[in-house]
């Protein structure tokens, strides 16, 4: 099982060298994990990018729309 934090989720759906990288990590992985609230936490980076100017806002709605896979999320 890969568990994976929302500062990693970002950079992966931002395709960041450090993406790249965890891109190769997850493909490897049986099993993927996050904690409880990293999607609400990925969201608001997201957000907070946005407002920045970086990513696009164009691209930032194609981010969003990929953001489905199977990932059990762990509580607390």
């Amino acid at each position: 099982m890969l568990v994976l934090d929302a500062s990693v989720i970002v950079e992966y759906l931002l395709g960041t060298e450090r993406g790249r990288l965890v891109a190769q990590r997850v493909t490897e992985a049986d099993q993927l994990a996050t904690p409880y609230l990293s999607s609400i936490e990925g969201v608001q980076t997201l957000r907070a990018l946005c407002a920045r100017g970086e990513p696009a806002r164009r691209r930032l709605y194609g981010i969003l729309s990929t953001c489905r896979s199977p990932v059990t999320r762990l509580s607390r």
